[in-house]
């Protein structure tokens, strides 16, 4: 899947960046911090509870959904 995203030149492949614009940045802040720790705040969960079940479905991340 990702690979064909990288087999073609692109703006990503040349400058090594992309841009996620459908996700503000304290959500994907929050995405990330699951990712590597397996838990989001209390906190989080309650301020941002929409936003980050809609990027836990896009991004297949059926743990998160389960916290």
């Amino acid at each position: 899947m990702f690979s064909a995203m990288f087999a073609h030149p692109n703006i990503e492949n040349l400058t090594n960046s992309f841009e996620i614009q459908d996700v503000e940045p304290n959500v994907f802040q929050a995405i990330l911090r699951f990712i590597y720790t397996g838990h989001v705040s209390s906190t989080v969960v309650e301020d941002l509870t929409a936003p980050l079940m809609a990027v836990a479905d896009k991004y297949l991340l059926d743990q998160l959904k389960k916290d």
